[in-house]
């Protein structure tokens, strides 16, 4: 037998004896070191060993020599961390804890679909439904004809049809977008092609709505506001209101009268540059003369303007309910202030319903672009909203 097989046997037998002759001197003995004998080498330490353990103590030999457990204090045992699995009552398994009530709070409810029903039920009363579902009064209906007459034709130059088909290959525009009329400057292509590209960059790298607004909706509106695509060039301007709030007074109240606070991301306005509306600017607002309120904003410049749409933007697989619901509140909100416009010019109330033409706005989630109509419903005496949407997808960019 190898010598360092004979050295081990001995080192156990050894530090039996000793055990079985006194009480353990150390918490866990049979982790003391080994005889400096034995081999320390690779091959000693691979070697499999024979272990003889028939000179082992029986646990009833050993037990007299272990010293008595001591009792455990109630406070000691409820200081420890350890969890007993024998001790697990029928609510210790199955009462939920209290953040899980609110985490399943959270998901039965749904804050949106409580912010519709709350505008539903509250003042005025706002009704977000298709314009198939209802008879829409004939101010909601021309507005729309008028915008849906040669929706998406006949709005890019004839001259650009070969290099608008390059952008994207798999997905070829139809003939009738394009017009031997018109023409647009040399570099609005390139401009198109990058929002184009990063479009689709923020689509496949999933960035949030901040990355929409800023690197695909802002350039477009600008794009489009610069050129000749517009009534004319400057007639309009954008408006970044992300960080504005509503005025409070034209907010829609909920069932309880607490203003219902909602804010939207752009807005289109007539600009005060352009020669056609200056001069009612400066005599309406801007000038010295009124200073009338023009909008439902509440910042000291874009509450003197008048804006005619608003865009709500969500990144793509966005919330369609909440855009829907941000653009209501600041179109209805819209409607409140043309009608105290029209009450300071001195139309009547049922006047004032049938004047004040409806409010358009856009919900932009990802690529896909859906417009909407808000006006004041005819068919009712009391003060009521209809924010009415209609399916008409804008083709993806």
């Amino acid at each position: 037998m190898p010598a360092a097989t004979l050295s081990i046997e001995s080192w156990i037998e050894n530090i039996i004896s000793e055990q079985v002759s006194k009480p353990f001197e150390t918490e866990h003995p049979f982790l003391a070191s080994p005889p400096p004998s034995v081999s320390s080498s690779p091959e000693g330490r691979l070697r499999k060993k024979k272990r003889t353990w028939d000179s082992c103590p029986t646990a009833s030999e050993m037990g007299d020599s272990h010293p008595p457990k001591r009792t455990r204090t109630g406070a000691e045992v409820g200081d420890t961390t350890s969890v007993v699995l024998s001790e697990r009552t029928e609510s210790t398994i199955f009462q939920p804890t209290p953040s899980q009530i609110v985490s399943a709070a959270s998901r039965s409810s749904s804050p949106t679909r409580d912010l519709l029903n709350e505008m539903r039920l509250g003042k005025p009363t706002v009704m977000n439904v298709e314009l198939s579902e209802i008879e829409p009064p004939p101010k909601a209906v021309n507005v729309f004809n008028y915008l849906a007459d040669g929706f998406g034709k006949k709005y890019i130059p004839l001259e650009l049809k070969e290099k608008v088909l390059k952008i994207d290959r798999f997905n070829p525009l139809p003939d009738d977008v394009f017009s031997e009329a018109g023409k647009w400057p040399e570099y609005c292509l390139d401009e198109i092609e990058k929002v184009f590209q990063d479009a689709n960059f923020c689509g496949r790298m999933c960035q949030d709505e901040n990355a929409w607004c800023s690197k695909v909706i802002y350039p477009l509106l600008s794009w489009s506001e610069s050129t000749g695509v517009s009534r004319s060039k400057n007639f309009f301007q954008v408006e970044d209101i992300r960080t504005q709030i509503v005025s409070m007074e034209y907010l829609p109240r909920n069932h309880n009268g607490v203003p219902i606070n909602k804010k939207t991301d752009f807005a289109l306005a007539i600009s005060p540059l352009h020669p056609e509306a200056s001069g009612v600017y400066n005599f309406l607002s801007l000038g010295t003369n009124h200073g009338y309120i023009l909008s439902q904003m509440n910042d000291v410049y874009t509450k003197r303007i008048l804006f005619f749409t608003a865009i709500e933007v969500k990144a793509v697989y966005g919330n369609t309910q909440e855009a829907i619901a941000q653009l209501s509140v600041w179109s209805t909100a819209g409607l409140r202030c043309l009608k105290d416009l029209l009450k300071a010019a001195g139309h009547t109330r049922d006047d004032m319903f049938k004047t004040i033409p409806p409010i358009i706005g856009w919900t932009v989630v990802g690529h896909e672009w859906q417009l909407y109509l808000t006006y004041y419903s005819e068919s009712s005496s009391e003060e009521m909203v209809s924010s009415a949407l209609k399916g008409s997808d804008v083709p993806r960019y």
